[in-house]
């Protein structure tokens, strides 16, 4: 038989051993405290020296970044300087020779090397923090490309649908760029940049929030962005060229009464058969001081500056095989797939054909063009090789392409008729004498810093 104590007992015996139970749990609590607190006065330790490293770190990279904006700085101060370093001609002071102590809480220095490709020049920035002596390093290759895009414009840019193609070169705008019907907006190429706000239509937004952040979709278009400064071109040096070359105010068309040419200020403004004039085809400048009109066949190769109204109503009737940007490819990740021919040169996804068959070669409507964008092979002849700048207002009637860029100051419309101006853009376009230089950063990314040591800050 099993003793069973009353309930009463029992309870009494539970609030005797209470005191027991009591300090057995104070005493796991003191132990989880002793392992638990060394841990935790450990890691907000490690915390710390980690945050206060990752500054130190953020600091010298700061630095670096200040010794690249340095460098860039010096090759924009003069076309000298530019010239130096893309020859590798020592520059006092940019040469890893001098240790810069302008900027908080550290140093930086500054190197140029020549390349790699030609018309680059290679900074390498370095910074270093005052307290920790941490070193982070930075490379950054710069190019000199003049005129570094297919379509720039120093006010407000209206892309119209009639206004054209952009290929190969991305569109820059250093006012607004408004894309004002749908069209227009509907093509999610090239890539646009401008220094005030991208404005989409309709369906097809783009920045919605005017100059507040984000201010870019990183892919397609970019506000509040700093564009690469404009050309100062040099128009007395470019006319003098052209006055020296018999291209400076051309004028002239075909007299069906007389059966002969009408030259000079008679045949003003037109300029018919450009592309069977004298020295049409010998890359020269071309300048007219007023407006000209191009009638009947259209081919200049050269480039062509117009200080007023431009406008077009002859054919393009250039045929050659030009060369294409070799980063094209980057106008059209929009929409870009592994399929071949989506947009002139396309060679597949991320990549370009070398070169492009004017005259002969077209590509295939799809996802990136519309039916009605597509020219056939024959129609992607060129009436302008080389650059094509427009001081007042641009008309066309007809269709015409343009290999090379455009830089219109005033308007471009289309008058009437169903034609389009393709541009294609070049991103070797020479004989443009400007007074300053314009960067365009190619690659920017992280090294091992030199071992070459620091000299002492003067």
């Amino acid at each position: 038989m099993i003793n069973k104590l009353p309930l009463t007992q029992n309870s009494k015996l539970k609030t005797q051993n209470s005191p027991g139970i009591a300090l057995v749990s104070i005493l796991i609590c003191l132990m989880i405290l002793l392992i638990s607190v060394p841990a935790i006065v450990n890691w907000i330790f490690e915390d710390t020296r980690q945050s206060v490293k990752i500054q130190k770190s953020t600091l010298a990279y700061n630095l670096a970044e200040g010794a690249i904006d340095r460098g860039m700085w010096k090759l924009k101060s003069s076309t000298s300087s530019w010239a130096d370093a893309i020859n590798n001609v020592v520059i006092s002071n940019y040469n890893f020779d001098k240790t810069f102590d302008d900027l908080a809480g550290g140093y930086y220095r500054v190197k140029f090397a020549s390349g790699p490709s030609t018309n680059q020049v290679t900074i390498y920035g370095e910074g270093k923090d005052l307290d920790s002596k941490e070193i982070r390093s930075i490379e950054c290759v710069v190019e000199n490309t003049i005129i570094n895009s297919s379509l720039l414009s120093e006010g407000t840019l209206y892309l119209k649908n009639h206004l054209g193609i952009i290929n190969w070169g991305p569109i820059i705008a250093h006012e607004n760029l408004d894309m004002t019907d749908s069209q227009s907006a509907s093509r999610y190429f090239p890539r646009k940049f401008s220094k005030q706000v991208v404005d989409g239509h309709g369906g097809y937004p783009r920045d919605e929030n005017g100059l507040d952040p984000p201010n870019t979709d990183n892919v397609e278009w970019w506000s509040d962005y700093d564009v690469p400064d404009l050309p100062l071109l040099q128009f007395n040096t470019m006319r003098s060229s052209a006055e020296a070359n018999g291209t400076l105010n051309v004028y002239r068309y075909w007299d069906s009464k007389v059966g002969s040419w009408v030259t000079g200020a008679a045949a003003s403004p037109y300029f018919e058969d450009s592309d069977s004039y004298t020295n049409s085809q010998n890359d020269l400048i071309w300048y007219w001081d007023g407006n000209v009109e191009f009638t009947d066949t259209i081919g200049i190769k050269g480039n062509v500056i117009i200080r007023g109204n431009m406008t077009v109503s002859g054919t393009s009737v250039l045929n050659y095989t030009g060369s294409v940007p070799p980063n094209a490819w980057k106008e059209y990740q929009k929409q870009d797939t592994a399929l071949a021919s989506e947009y002139p040169a396309d060679n597949g996804l991320g990549a370009v054909n070398s070169t492009f068959n004017f005259g002969s070669e077209s590509w295939n409507a799809g996802a990136i063009y519309g039916v009605s964008d597509v020219p056939g092979a024959s129609d992607t002849d060129i009436g302008f090789k080389g650059f094509v700048y427009v001081g007042g207002n641009l008309n066309f009637s007809s269709h015409v392409d343009i290999n090379g860029a455009a830089w219109v100051v005033g308007t471009v419309d289309r008058t009437q008729g169903t034609g389009k101006i393709y541009v294609y853009y070049d991103n070797n376009l020479k004989n443009i004498p400007v007074s300053n230089i314009s960067l365009a950063i190619i690659s920017w990314e992280e090294e091992l810093p030199d071992p070459q040591a620091w000299v002492n800050p003067s």
